[in-house]
């Protein structure tokens, strides 16, 4: 049995916790061809609890692109109808369907959506993906949302309050539109004429399935590792960080383009002008690009009150240390290949044997050991026992060099390599950046995390001014 376990453990998903997702409860507004899609992908990876939402009924046309519905259910209830095939997916998901209108809902019975994980809107009109986008921001509920036209997919990820919103940089244009209902129409295909706004555009069942894929996948990144990135400002390796904000799909040409967007500090819902029920009111701090990261943390925690906090740049640390994961690797794999050099060397002398065990006593000691396990796990390191682990590898190394004399270049290859990417780490890790080195802009928006479980309610905006002042 323990050898099973132990199998079992090693073909797991890095990062993956199935107990995570059934316990998870995901509203899904629209029953249409995206909905399904997710409702089913959902189903399949276990998510515990779909909430479901559509007001319309089954027509003959859906059939062509709705995997949930088959001809007997034309006419039914849409959410009737894809919670009897959710059970003959998996018959341990629970569904709640609603058969009536997002604002509806919102009016009668607020607490379902309230209550929700996740958003995933697969809606066809923009006033409802604003409805849902309030939400999102008023409770800090992620929201994912798709949207389809013609040979082309896009999805848009909000994780409030470290994201840009849905309506971050709408202009007043769009918002005199709102109350138009298009089908499959997205905010990102702002191309289009007026006349093409105003007719009702085909969809296609491929672009559907790739773009409910990506949602569903994005609502999984999100479900699985959302808690890790609260308590820590980073993300599991083994699943990954979710897009940064929108990615787009074309069928025609089979690319896709992901685009990045800026919180905007006055934004009418997640900004200080805020009209959303709880507004992100950010605290603005005037730094110099100069400035190092150490002193704009000292004025973000002066600020705050607060001396255990870390910081978020939309979904990555601040400073961004994901890449530590994949150096130490690298590194660990240096270090065993050093090991196996120095035993290939025939250890002639006292002192070779002397740093060849001390080689291996680190490679086999407990700070390996956890480094190692994290590794394995998929999860960032604590920068304070990764600063451990790499300070002991360069006093390993220091101790070979000095007592192992090769001329071998595989060896002295090794050596220096292994030198410089613990020096490159340690640096990543390090406070002595300035924010300019850091990428920071003006008008940047940094979210504070306290260390530990907690998510500070406050987004940090940045007039960053020029060095000489």
């Amino acid at each position: 049995m323990k050898v099973k376990d132990r199998y079992d453990r090693q073909r797991r998903i890095p990062g993956w916790d199935q107990s995570k997702l059934k316990r998870a409860r995901v509203f899904i507004a629209g029953m249409g061809a995206l909905g399904n899609e997710v409702a089913k992908n959902l189903a399949l990876a276990g998510v515990g609890t779909l909430l479901i939402l559509d007001f319309d009924r089954v027509e003959s046309t859906n059939l062509n692109r709705t995997v949930l519905f088959t001809d007997h259910d034309v006419g039914s209830l849409k959410v009737k109808a894809a919670s009897r095939s959710i059970h003959r997916i998996n018959p341990s998901v629970r569904v709640t369907a609603f058969n009536q209108t997002l604002q509806k809902l919102l009016e009668t019975r607020p607490a379902p959506l309230k209550s929700a994980n996740l958003l995933v809107g697969c809606l066809d009109n923009r006033e409802a993906r604003f409805m849902l986008n309030h939400v999102s921001v008023a409770h800090r509920i992620p929201y994912v949302d798709g949207g389809m036209l013609n040979a082309m997919g896009s999805v848009r990820v909000s994780v409030p309050p470290y994201t840009p919103c849905l309506e971050c940089g709408i202009s007043e244009s769009t918002y005199a539109q709102i109350g138009q209902r298009y089908r499959c129409e997205d905010l990102v295909f702002d191309d289009l004429t007026a006349r093409q706004m105003t007719i009702r555009h085909p969809t296609i069942s491929t672009v559907n399935s790739i773009t409910a894929a990506i949602q569903s996948h994005e609502t999984l990144k999100i479900l699985l590792g959302l808690d890790l990135f609260r308590s820590t400002g980073t993300w599991p390796e083994g699943t990954g960080m979710p897009v940064q904000n929108e990615i787009q799909y074309d069928s025609r040409t089979n690319s896709f383009l992901t685009q990045s967007a800026h919180r905007d500090i006055e934004c009418y819902v997640c900004g200080v002008q805020g009209t959303s029920l709880d507004p992100v009111r950010p605290v603005v701090l005037h730094l110099a690009s100069g400035e190092k990261i150490r002193e704009a943390f000292s004025k973000v925690k002066s600020s705050l009150g607060t001396q255990r906090v870390s910081l978020a740049k939309g979904l990555k640390p601040f400073p961004d240390r994901v890449t530590a994961v994949a150096a130490t690797r690298n590194l660990l794999q240096k270090l065993n290949h050093l090991s196996r050099l120095v035993a290939k060397s025939g250890l002639k002398n006292s002192r070779a044997q002397e740093g060849y065990r001390a080689l291996r006593a680190f490679l086999i000691s407990t700070a390996a050991a956890r480094t190692r396990n994290t590794l394995r796990q998929g999860i960032p390191f604590h920068p304070d026992e990764l600063m451990k682990f790499l300070n002991m590898t360069r006093d390993a190394v220091e101790s070979v060099v000095a007592k192992v004399s090769l001329t071998d270049p595989e060896y002295l290859s090794a050596t220096r390599d292994i030198g410089e990417n613990t020096s490159l780490i340690l640096d990543s890790l390090g406070d002595d950046l300035t924010l300019g080195e850091c990428g920071l802009r003006d008008k940047d928006v940094l979210c504070a995390i306290k260390s530990r479980n907690r998510l500070l309610d406050v987004a940090i905006g940045v007039a960053l001014e020029p060095s000489g002042r």
